[in-house]
């Protein structure tokens, strides 16, 4: 499990991905506890959990359709003293999509998840436009984890994938 820590003034060193909260007193960040990619068709018993990078992509072509999977694990936090959490990826490769980001079930594993066993997305949470690389792009997800946070959540898990079926893919840094 990651506990928070503060966000400074200075630049960020460039990490995979993370949840900024922004409480009512100060900034922090949250990293992560597990991420991965899935793909269909051929690849859909395929693990990707040790891959240095991530995918998302839709496409109508079997085999080349890829969801990023994320998962955070939070402590000391309540859902009174979140003002805004945003989820942070940064972009290293990247054709012009827009990617939703879903909430899926907590329950799967960097090491043990593939396609075919994925949690299934919930309602779209937020969406965003990549339109460069090697920068971040965010999605607001406050509702989801305020809405959480209140219910007694502690781990939260995001599928991001693209909205539309053009087969191009976004490239996110992974944690390994």
């Amino acid at each position: 499990m990651w506990s928070l820590r503060s966000v400074s003034s200075r630049m960020l060193p460039i990490l995979t991905f993370f949840l900024v909260f922004f409480l009512k007193t100060t900034a922090q960040t949250v990293s992560p506890d597990a991420d991965t990619y899935v793909r269909n068709g051929t690849y859909a018993s395929t693990n990707y959990g040790t891959a240095t990078s991530l995918y998302a992509n839709t496409s109508t072509t079997n085999g080349s359709s890829k969801s990023t999977l994320v998962k955070f694990t939070v402590a000391g936090v309540s859902a009174s003293s979140v003002t805004a959490v945003a989820l942070k990826l940064y972009v290293t490769s990247y054709s012009a999509l827009t990617i939703g980001a879903y909430p899926v079930s907590s329950g799967w594993t960097e090491t043990g998840v593939n396609w075919s066993n994925a949690p299934a997305p919930g309602t779209l949470l937020a969406q965003t436009a990549i339109n460069a690389k090697n920068k971040y792009f965010s999605w607001d997800v406050t509702s989801f984890i305020k809405d959480s946070l209140a219910k007694g959540g502690t781990t939260f898990s995001f599928l991001l994938k693209d909205i539309a079926s053009n087969g191009k893919d976004v490239v996110f840094r992974s944690e390994e």
